[in-house]
Order: structure tokens, then sequence, then C-alpha cells
């Protein structure tokens, strides 16, 4: 049975699809109504096709994917990025039925589940009782979890990825797994995909895409507008111990000069261990949160910050990945993200209840150096591609990773992370813990070249991430213009509620015009593709009379004049 047909089945593509969701949505769940943003995603769900939906934060993210399992009619398997997450969502299905009595079942499989639960998952799963089963992308690939979805009751209709926008940032990093979803889909029988982010960019969108192996996807986007979180950078300079205490008290006064909670997002463990004791110090019920503490203890911050006993939690940036707490008052960042990807991932957070909040960044060039350090770090060197293509064109045929591994010395995280960027290059395939090679010696020269000048490109696209994070902070224009054209969502501004356009000089400067309006007939619009004499070719993400932000294959993302329109540095490829 071929994907169609096995959705024509279960009511996928049927006429009064919406209709069926929109009942399922007040019987099972109690909710009014869908929300626009979930029926837009929904969609083309229901009409059978894999989907991309990019919707913001408290939209109802969880609902549609809970919606779409149960009107696929099978299993559906949630790829959840973390423990913490994974037990949230599991409570939201928890004590539900269907419209005819029969009570929803999902269970979880990861490392700290306790083994009475993990064996009823396994006899629940085998049974074909279960309607939704939520695990990492760890759990998901191993060849253990795999066979124990073979022997399932019931068959896999749908594999949703939620949080999607980390196969793009972690899945070339320290999360590889991420990238052995699209195989795992296959063994899975190729179910239909659903991936669901708040943060994606264009590019992003492209590689959420083409990395899950998405057949002719649809991709939804809703506006990433979030007007009732106020914006703002608090500039420091200088790297001495008075800096850093000037820095630090101003994150204390950011994040406690409004009501809370607070979330305060730190770069390290020290910093938040250190931030903690200084909410402490002024008598805030605040707690540390981070991946070197004991999990029994991150559990408890997350509960008690969850249930209003807790005013500030300070973390590293995987806390609040998919907590459902809507009363942030406030996200303050004590040290730049290494990206406005993620900072608006983080900043979202805050108002999710739709009243108003803030979001503040702490800004001192000088901490730039930690992000650069982490992209410099994620690099591959082309020593180390040399030795692994040594092994692979000596060797005959597949070869497992951990012997590959064993056999350059390179440890298996780092050959992984080089054997996917062979993948990249069409050099091998990486499936199931096996490496199949696809060149011989001849190839493997030419095959170095490409992986160092994808590097040198990949590098160069994280460098400008970064460059875009102190554009952000030290732009004198409407902050939520600039955070928005990053996504490709047109602002002319001044939207009144960033620190830049409560300021009295920003009543003296004249609104934004869209680029068209500075160049008639230019067609300087969102997606156009242009060519650079140098950086050679890119597509736009946003044009105003000031600048354009354009994201480049060779050099990542780069804010121009428009000048460089009329000046013959740059010009716009013929449509079609």
């Amino acid at each position: 049975m071929d994907d169609a047909q096995r959705r024509s089945t279960t009511g996928f593509g049927a006429d009064g699809a919406q209709d069926t969701a929109e009942a399922l949505a007040r019987s099972v769940f109690g909710w009014s109504s869908l929300r626009a943003a979930q029926r837009q995603v929904l969609e083309p769900v229901l009409a059978g096709r894999d989907t991309l939906g990019v919707i913001a934060t408290g939209s109802g993210k969880s609902g549609v994917y809970q919606l779409a399992g149960l009107l696929s009619g099978g299993l559906t398997v949630v790829v959840s990025p973390l423990v913490a997450l994974q037990r949230d969502q599991l409570r939201g299905l928890a004590g539900r039925s269907m419209p005819d009595g029969r009570p929803l079942r999902a269970a979880q499989l990861n490392a700290l589940v306790h083994v009475a639960e993990q064996r009823a998952a396994e006899a629940a799963l085998r049974e074909g009782a279960l309607d939704f089963l939520l695990l990492g992308p760890e759990q998901l690939t191993r060849p253990g979890t795999r066979e124990l979805l073979s022997t399932s009751g019931r068959s896999c209709t749908m594999l949703v990825v939620d949080e999607a926008h980390l196969v793009s940032e972690w899945g070339l990093d320290f999360r590889p797994d991420y990238l052995q979803l699209a195989d795992a889909r296959r063994l899975l029988g190729h179910p239909q995909v659903l991936a669901l982010t708040a943060t994606a960019s264009p590019p992003v969108q492209g590689e959420i895409t083409r990395r899950l192996g998405m057949t002719d996807p649809a991709v939804v986007v809703a506006s990433f507008d979030r007007p009732n979180i106020s914006l703002a950078v608090h500039a420091v300079h200088g790297n001495s111990a008075a800096d850093r205490e000037r820095a630090d008290v101003a994150v204390v006064q950011a994040a406690l000069s409004g009501p809370t909670p607070a979330l305060v997002y730190a770069a390290t463990r020290r910093h938040c261990e250190e931030m903690a004791g200084r909410f402490r110090h002024r008598d805030v019920q605040a707690a540390p949160y981070h991946a070197g503490l004991p999990a029994a203890e991150r559990s408890a911050t997350q509960d008690a910050f969850l249930t209003g006993d807790l005013d500030v939690v300070v973390a590293t940036s995987a806390f609040g990945v998919g907590i459902d707490k809507p009363d942030v008052r406030s996200v303050v960042h004590a040290s730049p993200p290494g990206s406005l990807d993620e900072y608006y991932q983080e900043v979202g957070r805050a108002g999710r209840d739709g009243q108003p909040a803030r979001a503040v960044l702490v800004f001192n060039p000088g901490d730039l150096r930690l992000p650069r350090m982490f992209a410099a770090a994620a690099r591959v060197r082309d020593a180390d591609v040399d030795a692994v293509l040594a092994v692979l064109t000596r060797t005959a045929g597949p070869l497992e990773l951990p012997d590959l591994a064993r056999r350059t010395g390179l440890g298996v995280r780092r050959t992984e992370k080089i054997v996917e960027r062979l993948a990249d290059a069409g050099a091998a395939t990486l499936r199931a813990g096996t490496v199949i090679p696809h060149l011989d010696a001849e190839q493997a020269a030419g095959t170095v070249r490409r992986t160092h000048d994808a590097e040198q490109a990949r590098h160069a696209v994280a460098e400008s991430r970064i460059d875009a994070v102190r554009h952000y902070a030290e732009t004198q224009h409407c902050r939520r213009a600039e955070l928005l054209a990053w996504f490709g969502e047109a602002f002319t501004g001044p939207c009144g509620n960033c620190d830049n356009d409560r300021r009295p000089v920003r009543q003296l400067r004249a609104p934004l015009r869209p680029a068209g309006e500075l160049y008639p007939g230019a067609g300087v619009d969102p997606g156009t593709r242009l060519q650079h004499r140098l950086w050679g070719a890119g597509v736009v993400l946003s044009a105003d009379a000031h600048e354009l932000l354009v994201v480049f294959d060779s050099v990542g993302y780069r804010h121009l004049t428009p000048s460089t329109l009329t000046n013959g540095l740059l010009h716009i490829e013929p449509a079609g």
C-alpha cells in the first residue's frame, strides 16, 4: 500500500476533515475551536502532505500533532528533544478519551523511564494499543527501538518532529541522530511527516525539509510577530571585573524591574550558578538549571517554576524548550546567543498568555567570543576527513560506525560528524549505525576538496549568524523590524514597543519605506534571487529603504545597503 492509499483509508484528504478535527478538538481536548494557525497547518496535513508548520509559540503546536495523529488512524511517533518536554506533552494527553469512550494511550521511551513503565509501554506497543509514542531522536535511531517498532500491532501512520529547528541547530553538531530521522522514517514504513517549530528562518526551513527527507512538503509559516513582547538591549563594554559586575547587576535589574516570573539565560554553567546566587541574595526565589545538575534536581526546578514556587530560573539554552508556562513576564539574556533564530526561540517563552512581557539582552561585544568559539569547534579538519576516507576506500563494503571510529582513532562522535559531512558530499551513507561508502580511491581527493569547500561555507554561515546578533544589538532602528526581517517577514516599523522606538530621537525619523518605493519596479521583495559579484547566489530575506538582508550560499547572511543594486555589485536574477 503506497502513502496515498494508506492515508485515504485513515480519513486524510477526505471531505469534511477540518470539521472532524474541530469536533475532536471539542470532544477530546475540550477546546471551543481551533486557532487560525492550527487550521493553516492542519489543512495540508489532512490532505496527506508532508508538512512543516512554523507557528508562533503559544499557538498550539502540540494540539496540531495530537489532532493530526488521531485522525491518521494509526500509531503516531513523536520525536521530542528533551525528556522534560516528553513528560510535559504526556501530561497533556493523560486522561483524554475518544468520542466513543476509548481512552487515549500514550507512552514515552527514554533513559529515565522506570523499568516497569517501559515494559508496559513496550507491551502496549506490541498489542497495538498505543496512539502516541514519545521519544528522543537517539531512542528512535537505536536498533533495539526500531526492532520494537517493527513488532507493533499498529502501523505507524505519522512521524512528528517537534521543535524541528533543532534538526538544523543540533543535528550537525552535538546531536547527530537528528540527521538519521529520514532513514528512521523509511524503516517505519514511510509514514507522513509533520515537523513543527516556532522558529525557522527561510534557509532553516529548507534545511529541515531536506534533512527529514520530506516529499513535496507544504511549508506553512504564520506570522513571527509577538507585539506584546517589549524588546530592549542594555549595552555594556569592557572585560574588567568592574565591567562584569555592571553587566550582572544589569541582568538582575532587568529581571526584577517588572513582575515575575522571569527566565534568565546564561552561556555557561558557572554563570548560571553565580547569577542564581545573586537573585537569592536579594531574597528572590531562584534556582539554576543546566546539564551539570542531577536529573532529579533539574526536574524539581522545572516543576517548581511551572507551579509558581520559583520567581526566577537562570538557565542554559536547553531550559524552556516546549515547556508550557504562559505567564512568564520577562526573558533576560545575560550574554548573546549564537543566532537570532535561537534568540527568538528563547524570548518567545515570554508572554504566551498575550499579556505584556519584556525581553532584554544585556550585550557586551566581547561575549560573542564564546559563540564564535563554539562555531570554530564545530568544524571538521581536512586531516580527519582524510583519515576516514582512507579507511573507507580500503573497505570493500559497509562498515559499522564504532569499527570505523576505532580504525581512525578519532572517536565515535567525531567520526560520525565526518561521515555526515561525507554524506552531504554524496560520498557515504550512514544508516542504522552502518557506514556505506560510495567512492573509490580515485574519487577520494575530489571528495576532500568538496568537503573542505562545504565546511568553509558552513563556517561562514555560522559566523554570519553571530554577526547578525551583533547587528540586532547595535542597530538604531526598530528592533522588532530587525528581528522580523531575519525571518523574511515585512515590517517597516516603528513598533512603538522597543527601546529604540521609545527614544525621542525616533520621532524625528521617517518610518522605513519598502525598497520597492525607493527603487520602483526593482522587485526587491523577500524571496528575490540575487547574484553578488563576489559572493555569488543569494536570496533576499527582507528589504527596506535603508538595507537589504540577503543570505548567500557561500558566505551566509549579509546586511547590504540598497546602493549595491545601483553600483553593479548586486543584480537581480531574471524570474523563472
